[in-house]
């Protein structure tokens, strides 16, 4: 066992089976315990990560069979201040090597004021499937919504052009106006990852409404969808910037470059917002498509997945810009 007393500043890399990550802590006493692999801190004692802070009058770390095991009283924050205006005090956590943090006791507190206390709280890792906050709302409109979900990260392999984490979350909800139990449903899908971002809509409430809002690209390729269709469409729960928008949009696009030059195609689709059933339709219709395509002897065409267009790298009247198709 290894002591070190009025210990002011120890800095180093904690790793190992269980966590492995730069650390700073502070403490007047430390005791080290290499063969049990475990440590206590005691007095004023303070561990640094990032911009995570926790702050304890005495801990005690052990290694678990899952994880990291920390024994409290302590508190923890994600401001470095010295006064951090909200605080997540616990008795005792146990944090897994997949990221999650199992909390004994915690309690939401602000200074010495304790705002919501719970027995038990547990927190998933970013790469955990699991529950998301309910989310809870009330308008004269619609009364009352009620919705739960759930996460499922999907992660990709080293190998693939984007690699990284692919989130799925499935939500489902109701509305009431009180009169009877369920006035409405809503039914939401919402894929996303390095690549770009899908989103899909159903709600039944008030004539019904779809609401698609997707943007991706990959490689050449790149598309950008919104729209939302559907009577409720101009009063159902969208974004403002996507609520005052006069049309629904899609579009794809293709991009090439060399050095010898450069060149762009667009597919693109627009139709009134929120235009309701035509002929018993529920989508509606399309008010016009074209087929446009961009040429120029300049390699300086600026591709942006979410703009779907040229950007400022390209001067007009550099190139040669055909409209193939337009109805």
């Amino acid at each position: 066992m290894l002591r070190w007393a009025g210990l002011n500043l120890l800095a180093g890399s904690v790793s190992g089976s269980a966590i492995a990550q730069t650390v700073e802590f502070t403490a007047r006493k430390a005791e080290v315990d290499l063969e049990q692999r475990c440590a206590e801190l005691d007095g004023d004692v303070e561990v640094k990560s990032g911009s995570l802070r926790l702050r304890a009058p005495r801990l005690k770390i052990e290694e678990t069979a899952d994880g990291v095991g920390v024994e409290g009283p302590g508190r923890l924050s994600g401001c470095s201040c010295p006064a951090p205006p909200l605080e997540l005090g616990f008795e005792r956590a146990e944090i897994s090597r997949d990221g999650d943090v199992d909390l004994s006791g915690p309690r939401l507190t602000s200074g010495d004021t304790t705002l919501l206390y719970l027995p038990r709280l547990m927190l998933r890792g970013p790469n955990s499937a699991g529950m998301l906050p309910p989310t809870v709302g009330y308008s004269g409109r619609d009364g009352a919504f009620l919705g739960v979900a759930a996460e499922l990260p999907l992660v990709s392999s080293a190998g693939q052009e984007r690699p990284g984490t692919t989130r799925v979350r499935l939500g489902v909800g109701a509305y009431s106006r009180l009169e009877r139990i369920a006035d409405g449903a809503r039914v939401s899908l919402d894929v996303s990852g390095p690549s770009g971002r899908s989103a899909l809509a159903w709600e039944s409430l008030d004539g019904g409404m779809v609401d698609i809002d997707a943007h991706g690209a990959s490689g050449v390729v790149s598309y950008r969808a919104d729209a939302a269709r559907g009577r409720r469409a101009l009063v159902g729960p969208l974004a403002f910037s996507r609520v005052i928008a006069p049309q629904d949009r899609a579009r794809l696009a293709f991009a090439s470059w060399s050095p010898a030059g450069s060149a762009y195609a667009q597919i693109r689709g627009d139709s009134a917002r929120g235009l309701p059933g035509i002929d018993g339709a529920e989508l509606g219709a399309s008010s016009g498509y074209a087929v446009d395509v961009w040429e120029t002897d300049v390699a300086g065409l600026s591709w942006e997945g979410d703009l779907l267009g040229v950007g400022g790298a390209t001067q007009p009247g550099l190139g040669v810009f055909r409209q193939a198709m337009a109805l």
